[in-house]
Order: structure tokens, then C-alpha cells, then sequence
């Protein structure tokens, strides 16, 4: 194998982001992240219980540099954390093995927000952190999914609902700004020569987690279309003066 497929192995290519919406998601999980914890410090008595749930720094990550991902969706962000911190305080009360309660917790988990359609993986982080987080934890019970957990995850939604709607070109929850789907289908239905159902059964037919909609699909493609007939004219312009 050569040299530079060893570089692409290890250093795939990620999707192009500027350096401004680089920094404005630096800067924005810097203040999702002061915010939730001031806040958490205060009303929670740190003394007596944990404030800040460890998981929220990977959902940082997702709602301010991936806003319009669907893991970065509010009802994933909420629902996955809850659900995954009421699964794991019941499999560390049930299961006496540790091993064996961990495992348990994290696969309940991803099978909850499967069909719950709320997988947020940082709540596999939640999930594992009530089994593994030791005394202090499993003594709040079913609190700590109040408190911090739910506490914490409402909050960085507020501040990623505030945030992201002050970076131009942002828009979050980002399938409540999509235009009107059936408009949208029916705009492009003979641009892009297939029906969203087609496209839905296409993912179907992958049978795994695309982390992309079908209405976005249909956006790239019509999208890349228009750029394509956009350059194509480009270059019939450029080479009509020489015919």
C-alpha cells in the first residue's frame, strides 16, 4: 500500500467546513458548555451530587459543530440522554456484575433510542457513566436522571437553540426550517428523475444508520445538479466566442 493511502486510511476526508464556521462552533461549545455548568452549579449543591454529566461534552460537540445532524435534533439530544440515564440506574440496581450491568446498559440503550427514534450517541456515554460512576451516583437513584442528566440536557438545548440561531446559515432544529417537503418533491421530482419514495427505499435497502433524511439527499442531489448545469453553460459560454 502506498504511502498516501496510508495517510487517507487513517486521515479520511471529512466534509469541507470553513474557518468561520469552525470558529464559530469553537466558540459556541465554549458557551454551551460555561453555561451549563454555572447553571447546573447553582442549582444543584455540588457537595452533595454530581452537576455536570460527562456525556454533555460530546453533545456539545454535535449540536454546536453538527447542528444539522439528526443526533443533534432536540427530541435525540433530550430523549437520548433521559432514556439512556433511566436504562442504566435500572440495569445497575438489577445486575450485581458490573461487567454484565455496563454491557446491558449501553445495548438497552441503543435499542431504546432505535425505536424511539432518538439515538444520540453520547447517551451510550450517559448509559455507561450511571453504571460505572460509582456510590455517589447509584445512591441518587432515578434522581440523577432529573438531576443532572435531564437538567443538563435542557439546558444545552437552550443554549444551542440561542446559538446557533446567531451564526448565519445556521438553522436548528433543523428539519422544522426545511421548506415545505412536498413543494420541495414537487419542484424536483423530474429534476431529479426519481420520487422520494424511491429514495426511501434505496436507504431502506442499505439497511444501516444514514446519517442523513431523505429530504436532505433530495437537496444535495438537486443541488449538485444545478451546479452541474451551471458549469456546464460556464464552459458552452467560454467556447462559443472561439466557434
Amino acid at each position: 500500500m502506498l504511502i498516501k493511502d496510508w495517510i487517507g486510511f487513517f486521515f479520511p476526508r471529512q466534509v469541507t467546513v470553513s474557518h468561520r464556521e469552525k470558529l464559530f462552533s469553537v466558540l459556541g461549545a465554549f458557551a454551551a458548555i460555561i453555561v451549563v455548568a454555572l447553571v447546573s452549579h447553582h442549582f444543584l449543591e455540588p457537595e452533595h451530587l454530581p452537576f455536570l454529566a460527562a456525556s454533555m461534552g460530546a453533545s456539545t460537540v454535535l449540536v454546536l459543530a453538527a447542528p444539522h445532524s439528526p443526533f443533534s435534533q432536540p427530541w435525540p439530544l433530550i430523549g437520548g440522554h433521559f432514556l439512556a440515564a433511566l436504562i442504566g440506574i435500572t440495569c445497575a440496581k438489577i445486575v450485581p456484575d458490573l461487567y454484565i450491568a455496563a454491557a446491558l446498559a449501553v445495548s438497552l440503550t441503543v435499542l431504546a433510542m432505535f425505536y424511539l427514534r432518538c439515538i444520540h450517541p453520547p447517551g451510550g456515554g450517559t448509559a455507561l457513566l450511571v453504571v460505572i460512576g460509582g456510590s455517589k451516583i447509584t445512591e441518587l437513584g432515578y434522581l440523577f436522571a432529573l438531576t443532572p442528566v435531564l437538567l443538563n440536557s435542557a439546558l444545552l438545548l437552550v443554549v444551542a437553540l440561542l446559538v446557533n440561531r446567531l451564526i448565519p446559515g445556521r438553522h436548528y432544529p433543523y428539519n422544522l426550517s426545511l421548506p415545505t417537503t412536498q413543494t420541495a418533491r414537487d419542484t424536483n421530482k423530474d429534476k431529479l428523475g426519481f420520487s422520494h419514495q424511491d429514495l426511501l427505499d434505496a436507504l431502506h435497502d442499505i439497511d444501516g444508520y444514514i446519517d442523513v433524511t431523505g429530504e436532505d439527499l433530495e437537496r444535495i442531489y438537486a443541488l449538485a445538479t444545478e451546479h452541474a448545469q451551471a458549469r456546464s453553460n460556464a464552459e458552452k459560454e467560454k467556447a462559443s466566442p472561439a466557434a
